[in-house]
């Protein structure tokens, strides 16, 4: 059996080909309804949540693109990710950015998102 090939992940239309890793994780936020009489009565729907956790290796010539400012700038974002047949649209925020510097990896910007889903095609 064939497996699916490393997820692409693009900002503003572009593949970061700097990405190193990107995780994707959905929450319904739904909250579960307790009564006295039925215990778990039901479900209240949430806010639907999507965080991406991109790792970005940092060239020597810089930033292939510059998070820490869009995160610092509080500016709404779009991210696009492909995963084997599934491109999903993601809008939001980076909430945070961390750049790290080591012997024994190479320097890397790690970024935090949180949004929504805007769109999902199966191809």
């Amino acid at each position: 059996m064939e497996y699916s090939r490393p997820f692409v992940i693009a900002y503003l239309g572009a593949a970061l080909a700097e990405a190193e890793s990107v995780e994707v994780n959905g929450s319904s936020n739904d909250k579960p309804v307790r009564t006295l009489r039925k215990g778990l009565a039901g479900f209240s729907n949430g806010a639907e949540e999507v965080g991406l956790t991109i790792r970005n290796a940092i060239p020597l010539t810089g930033y292939e693109r510059d998070f820490e400012d869009l995160c610092q700038l509080h500016v709404t974002v779009q991210f696009t990710v492909r995963k084997a047949n599934v491109v999903d649209s993601y809008e939001g925020r980076i909430m945070s950015t961390a750049a790290s510097s080591s012997v024994d990896a190479p320097n890397a910007l790690n970024v935090t998102f949180s949004g929504k889903r805007i769109a999902h095609l199966v191809l």
